[in-house]
């Protein structure tokens, strides 16, 4: 098996953090548990996201372009500026999933 570039490892990274978010939610996401997650090391997650927030944000972006609602529902309960200028699809799929949280 060859190795990852670079670009490929920062995706795995960022694909693995996406997955914790939905499945564990995207406030309690730690680089400890991506780390973990994407089999690699601490260190080299924070090689490609310079601390915690970035990576949030990397995370949302990815939820934005994907779309995944329940990530962005998430992010709008918390504020995030990056689902300030959501769309009105992506607002209501995003809201229906706090709907269905309770």
């Amino acid at each position: 098996m060859s190795r990852l570039t670079p670009a490929e490892r920062k995706h795995l990274i960022l694909e693995a953090a996406v997955e914790l978010a939905i499945y564990e939610g995207y406030e309690k996401l730690t680089r400890e548990d991506v780390a973990a997650m994407a089999a690699c090391s601490i260190s080299l997650v924070n090689h490609y996201y310079d601390n915690l927030e970035q990576l949030k944000a990397a995370v949302v972006e990815y939820a934005i372009s994907a779309p995944i609602p329940e990530i962005l529902a998430e992010a709008m309960v918390y504020k995030s500026p990056l689902v300030e200028d959501l769309d009105d699809n992506l607002r209501e799929q995003a809201a229906k999933c706090l709907m269905k949280r309770g």
